[in-house]
């Protein structure tokens, strides 16, 4: 979670070179990653705020408190009518080490139905989710084809965030790039703030979402998304917006900055880089080296 890491032993130029590499404002210490785990575990009183806590306790690599209550709540409040109610509960049955979640035959027909042209961006998405969640099957080409047109009638930030999240979880052989090509154009419609931060004028939850949604789904395609990497600053900046707010009001916020932060610090792609002295910063002849703490996934042929 951009928590830093102890890395290596580096003599003094070495050190110095590494100084003029970090250019990110924010990262998260151990004690911030507890801050992020308190806001995880609040109470929770729906489908949706379960969710939330869920899979952004997962991203820290933990769990929720008590899981056979989360999946008792989750089966209790479920409507399987209701497309969005199935995701929620199907993607946080997903994360919890033991719960079971099943429906019906008219259930499962309701979500392949949904992934056609004539539903919205978030029908076909949680359909997708959900149907994924719960290992039922379904045409991956047809669920391209049924968010790209939805894309077309819907084209804001949230909805395409939607799509490139569902883009993720199909099968590699479908055109998945007619989704990845959005992520570059959505990057454009970022607002930039003094050079620092790039965010939409949706706000945290959605940056956070942005971050998640595009390396999930060029991971999965195993291209690099169209962000620009550190040096050119596009992802710093992003690092920056999710990273930098103290306080995190909902669970839908704590779990977005969990999940981007997640992706940030663990890609194959872009990670952007911090270095901190780990100990005693003076150098002397006598003690001409430094331990630093570093970003992980960075090699140091990466930095210098």
């Amino acid at each position: 979670l951009l928590l830093l890491r102890v890395i290596a032993v580096l003599l003094l130029p070495l050190a110095l070179a590494l100084a003029h590499a970090t250019t990110v404002l924010h990262f998260y210490t151990t004690g911030d990653v507890e801050r992020l785990r308190a806001a995880l575990i609040r109470p929770y009183s729906s489908l949706e705020e379960a969710f939330h806590a869920a899979t952004g306790l997962a991203a820290l690599g933990e769990q929720l408190p008590d899981e056979q209550s989360a999946c008792e709540f989750i089966n209790a409040e479920l409507d399987p009518s209701d497309v969005h109610s199935v995701y929620y509960a199907a993607r946080t049955s997903k994360v919890l080490s033991d719960c079971e979640l099943s429906v019906s035959n008219e259930t499962r027909e309701g979500l392949l139905a949904l992934i056609s042209e004539d539903a919205t961006v978030a029908e076909v998405a949680h359909a997708v989710g959900a149907l994924v969640a719960l290992d039922l099957p379904l045409s991956s080409q047809q669920a391209v084809t049924a968010l790209a047109v939805a894309l077309a009638r819907e084209d804001s930030p949230p909805a395409t965030i939607q799509a490139l999240l569902a883009a993720s979880y199909l099968s590699q052989q479908a055109d998945l790039n007619r989704i990845y090509q959005e992520v570059e154009d959505l990057v454009a419609r970022a607002d930039e703030h003094g050079g620092l931060y790039l965010q939409f004028e949706e706000g945290l939850e959605v940056t956070g979402r942005f971050v998640h949604a595009a390396y999930s789904l060029a991971e999965h395609m195993g291209t690099a998304p169209n962000i620009k990497p550190p040096i050119q600053n596009q992802v710093v900046q992003l690092s920056n917006a999710v990273l930098g707010r103290s306080s995190l009001a909902t669970l839908a916020q704590a779990s977005s900055v969990a999940l981007a932060a997640a992706k940030l610090s663990n890609n194959r792609f872009h990670v952007p880089l911090v270095v901190q002295p780990d100990g005693a910063s003076a150098l002397s002849h006598k003690q001409p080296t430094l331990r630093v703490r570093g970003t992980a996934n960075v090699t140091l042929s990466q930095i210098l």
